[in-house]
């Protein structure tokens, strides 16, 4: 009997090393967020702890946990990289543990024998739902940007023309007599122009660019006067709840723009609720802090929380992603135009806040805006004897398009007023070193290399008292957006009514009687 002698003692150091490498694989699958799986015609597993996918399985039944809409794709995907026997990445949306689904990305690699022979296929899954959510918010970024661009490229000049179209139509319409077959046509053309304004308007809010005119809003009354225009436009099958917002309640904000992106909101939630329902406003002042900004969106400080919420039909995760796009809607064809919420939300986000949209399909919506709060404004003492421009003004109108400074003169002089209209500041200039005037009206943005602010700098240095009313169509200058107009003036944004004109020549005397 031969023995031969063998080392016991190697053979169970190689099996603790093989167990502890076990192990340790084992610990570094669980530690990660990623998935792992295994792929062969005896068999397969998946290892993802946090995914709703079967652990073991045979041929395809891996699809189970992929959203129903990717399925096709991912097995195109999978059969394709299969026969060509390469490796492939591919994504799809795959179902949490929770029912939720999000975003993954799969890689997937054949391993060969020693023959060269695919024997089986292994790979990886990795969440990138977050990450697809920042190229996302990246990509809407950019999209807004290209809108700016190209708002702001023919802003300028539509609502030049607008101006042109309103004053001429308002013309026509008043010099007609009452019950004239061209007064409808008129009232037509002054509705459409309008429409046309407001869409301008909606594009540069969603691009962040329209001119502000934030001061100190009182939610409370906010909420009370949309709340009983809203008892008169929704259907009586929809409750509308208020909840009562703090007296002192202030937020700083443009007061038309947000009572419109309100209602605009209030509208959507309506819609959402065609067999009836509940609509619910409330807001309320809530602080902030740093750590909260990826939360809410919105720096750390103050804020007044307005909250549109309803019980309606809700949205897909597909519908929610895109919500505030431009020109996404889920309505049909000639009920909106999908300007609705990115107008709010270009707005809320203008004006130092945010805009947040929390839905699921048959779980109705809740809607929150974000703005910044402020103090309570202060009372004012009891003014004196108004100034009034009663009677005729000496005008220089000061207006580089030869349309509008025709059709603005006429309106002028409609409305009893002498005017000398110019195209430049140079001949404005000129004017004003010899002649006098009651009131300098003047386009903001004009060729020659002087604006309007230098002109009316000018202007003053000649008649330090001199009121000046700045228009423009212009709404990307610096100067119109962030209101660097300087004091004893008003500015009207083109394009404007007859009405305005008068109010804003109005604001424009009275600025210049405080300033002096």
């Amino acid at each position: 009997m031969t023995v031969s002698p063998r080392d016991i003692d190697a053979d169970e150091r190689a099996g603790v090393t093989l167990i502890r490498r076990e192990q340790a694989y084992r610990s570094l699958i669980e530690a990660t967020s990623a998935g792992i799986w295994r792929w062969s015609l005896g068999g397969a597993y998946v290892h993802a702890p946090a995914w709703d996918f079967p652990e073991a399985y045979e041929g395809e039944a891996w699809l189970s946990g992929v959203h129903p809409e990717d399925r096709p794709g991912a097995l195109v995907e999978w059969l394709t990289a299969k026969e060509k026997e390469a490796p492939t990445t591919f994504e799809f949306r795959a179902r949490l543990k929770s029912g939720d689904y999000r975003w993954c990305v799969v890689h997937a690699a054949p391993v060969r024998d020693a023959s060269g022979t695919v024997v089986e296929w292994i790979g990886n899954l990795v969440d990138v739902h977050d990450e697809r959510a920042a190229r996302a918010a990246l990509q809407r970024r950019d999209r807004l940007e290209a809108i700016g661009r190209l708002t702001a490229g023919v802003a300028h000049d539509f609502n030049n023309m607008l101006t042109v179209i309103t004053g001429a139509t308002e013309s026509l319409a008043s010099g007609l007599e009452r019950g004239h077959p061209l007064q409808t046509e008129a009232r037509s053309a002054l509705h459409a122009a309008e429409r046309g304004a407001q869409l301008v308007h909606q594009l540069l809010s969603i691009s962040r660019q329209q001119p502000l005119r934030p001061r100190p809003v009182d939610a409370q009354k906010l909420l009370r006067s949309l709340t009983g225009l809203l008892m008169r436009t929704v259907p009586e099958d929809v409750e509308v709840i208020c909840h009562e917002a703090a007296s002192d309640l202030f937020c700083a904000a443009d007061p038309a723009l947000l009572e419109s992106a309100l209602l605009n909101l209030c509208l959507n939630a309506r819609d959402a609720m065609p067999g009836g329902g509940r609509l619910e406003l409330s807001a309320h002042r809530q602080r902030y802090p740093l750590e909260t900004a990826e939360e809410t969106g919105v720096a750390s400080g103050d804020y007044v929380v307005f909250t549109v919420r309803d019980n309606g039909a809700g949205m897909s995760p597909e519908a929610l992603d895109h919500a505030l796009d431009p020109f996404f809607t889920t309505k049909t064809e000639g009920k909106g135009f999908g300007l609705g919420l990115s107008t709010a939300f270009g707005f809320a986000r203008q004006s130092g806040g945010n805009l947040l949209i929390r839905s699921r399909l048959g779980e109705g919506a809740v809607v929150t805006v974000y703005l910044p709060a402020c103090e309570a404004p202060a009372a004012r003492a009891p003014a004196g004897d108004p100034v009034r421009t009663t009677g005729a003004m000496q005008i220089l109108l000061v207006e580089d398009d030869e349309l509008v400074r025709s059709q603005v003169a006429r309106q002028l002089r409609a409305l009893g007023h002498e005017v000398r209209a110019v195209a430049d500041a140079m001949a404005a200039l000129d004017r004003l070193a010899g002649e006098t005037f009651d009131l300098l009206i003047t386009d903001v943005v004009m060729p020659g290399g002087m604006n309007g602010r230098r002109l009316a700098d000018q202007a003053r240095l000649l008649r330090p008292t001199l009121p000046v009313l700045f228009t423009s169509g212009y709404t990307t200058d610096m100067i119109v957006r962030d209101r660097r107009l300087g004091p004893g003036s008003a500015f009207l944004p083109k394009p404007y009514r007859r009405a305005q004109l008068a109010e804003a020549i109005e604001a424009a005397v009275r600025a210049s009687a405080g300033v002096g």
